[in-house]
């Protein structure tokens, strides 16, 4: 019997190297893309029977009556923030327009701004925005997948991407979400074909390409994430070195375009910090401060962090970050903090939008035993107790959506263990898999609110629904039931 265990890092992945290869020679007219455009059409009716359903007043209780459904909760206020931006545009202050802020203006909106300037400030407007970016995610779910597997597994895992009823609702509304996973997506593609043994430019310049304009969203939209994606990104740079020596290849080049992308991923994300300032001003509420820094953490230690933004007062001032492991234990609790005070003010406590509202962390001891609980809600929240309740904005229909959804990924889940086994010897499924797991994780960890953790765990389900997808396929091939794998098995 053939050893189970061949060494990935030499000739166990033959396969995955040699559909990495395939895929950079073959041109981008790959029957499955044409087959994925009929979902730009799919898309552009749903959003205008949306759009029309508003005006006319069907489900009154779920929209403005202007076009901007309940689901999108960002959409209202990223709607009068566009127009206002729109108008200044209008007056012909274009300097002023391109001179504001970005932390207090997203790009994003400033994005929508010119469509609303362009085209009129109406929902509508957005309509070619949103389904050049809807299309873009179903691509290059497509291209990730043909990457990983093969190209029937990339078609089927971007039809399913597609037609998620939920991301497919919310990307009518906002391209942040729909703008973020696409770069996400394309820094994993960019490492896919880092790790496999490819030495063609044109599949260099796409992992430059692709990394480079996958760390610039990143930055743009969700800057907190760069740092997971650089530790990745070493990650793939090493497996490939290591591959490469083990190979006995030329890999200089690789290696060359992977350190200057790692290079910029590590001097983007290192300038990257948390807005201290704003957390100040978020929780501390005009209290005075002590000098003395460790004065404050007593403080902290003492009030058991009911106050958490006074406690987290000496953290900006430790230039030398003494207290870093303190500080970041308060920077967790803030988040969380944000999401508790939020809720507080937007629903009541019956809404059960909330998972662990009551749960803080005051020491390490506490975060480390939250773990399985984080793994847990990262995982499979909304808890099946939530799917036939009634939800704050989206009422009883957006929580039986949720829950067809969550328990299909059960299924997905189950699946994606499977697939992830079957290819345990693929470094590139390794790392993605690696990249789901830490990510569902930090999100069980901060985020409280079942929505805002439901729409930032999408890019972590569309990579589960790839490797769920070569699951089902290899379990297809050969069911651990039939008499050829027990043969196998007894040796």
């Amino acid at each position: 019997m053939k050893n189970d265990m061949t060494d990935w890092t030499t000739d166990g992945s033959e396969g995955f190297e040699k559909r990495s290869s395939d895929s950079t020679k073959e041109s981008l007219s790959y029957p499955g893309i044409r087959h994925l455009l009929w979902l730009a059409g799919f898309f552009v009716i749903g959003s205008l029977a949306l759009y029309f359903f508003s005006i006319f007043g069907f489900l009154p209780q779920l929209h403005n009556g202007l076009g901007i459904w309940n689901f999108a909760s960002d959409a209202f206020g990223d709607h009068i923030l566009a127009g206002s931006l729109a108008d200044r545009l209008r007056e012909g202050d274009y300097s002023g327009w391109w001179a504001l802020p970005v932390h207090k203006n997203p790009a994003y909106v400033k994005i929508y701004s010119v469509f609303y300037y362009l085209l009129g400030k109406s929902p509508l407007s957005l309509l070619p925005l949103n389904t050049v970016l809807y299309l873009v995610v179903v691509l290059m779910t497509f291209f990730v997948g043909k990457a990983l597997f093969s190209e029937p597994v990339g078609l089927w895992s971007a039809v399913l991407v597609g037609v998620l009823p939920s991301f497919f609702l919310q990307a009518t509304h906002s391209a942040k979400d729909a703008l973020y996973i696409g770069g996400q997506l394309l820094i994993i593609h960019a490492i896919t074909l880092l790790v496999a043994k490819v030495q063609n430019k044109r599949t260099l310049f796409i992992i430059a390409a692709n990394s480079m304009i996958g760390l610039w969203i990143l930055w743009l939209i969700r800057p907190y994430m760069l740092q997971l994606a650089a530790f990745l990104w070493l990650c793939a740079l090493v497996i490939g070195v290591v591959r490469g020596l083990k190979g006995k290849r030329q890999f200089a080049l690789s290696f060359g375009v992977g350190a200057i992308v790692l290079g910029l991923f590590a001097g983007v994300s290192g300038s990257w910090r948390y807005d201290w300032s704003r957390v100040l001003i978020d929780s501390v509420r005009g209290k005075q401060f002590s000098p003395d820094s460790k004065i404050e953490l007593e403080y902290c230690r003492k009030r058991k962090m009911a106050d958490n933004g006074f406690c987290m007062g000496g953290c900006p001032r430790a230039d030398t970050y003494a207290d870093v492991p303190f500080c970041w234990i308060m920077l967790v609790e803030h988040t969380r903090w944000k999401f508790r005070t939020t809720s507080q003010r937007s629903a009541s406590p019956e809404a059960g939008s909330n998972i662990g509202r009551h749960v803080s962390f005051q020491g390490p001891g506490d975060i480390f035993r939250y773990v399985p609980r984080a793994i847990q809600i990262g995982l499979a929240a909304p808890f099946p107790a939530m799917w036939f309740s009634s939800g704050q904005a989206t009422g009883r229909l957006g929580r039986w959506i949720a829950g067809v959804e969550t328990g299909l990924m059960y299924v997905g889940l189950l699946l994606a263990a499977f697939g992830v086994w079957k290819e345990r010897r693929n470094p590139a499924v390794l790392l993605v898999s690696f990249f789901v797991f830490c990510g569902i994780t930090l999100l069980g960890l901060v985020v409280v609110n079942i929505g805002a953790l439901y729409r930032q765990r999408y890019i972590f389900w569309f990579l589960m629904i790839i490797l769920a997808v070569q699951g089902f396929v290899r379990l297809r091939e050969r069911p651990p039931w039939s008499q050829k794998a027990s043969q196998e098995r007894l040796g």
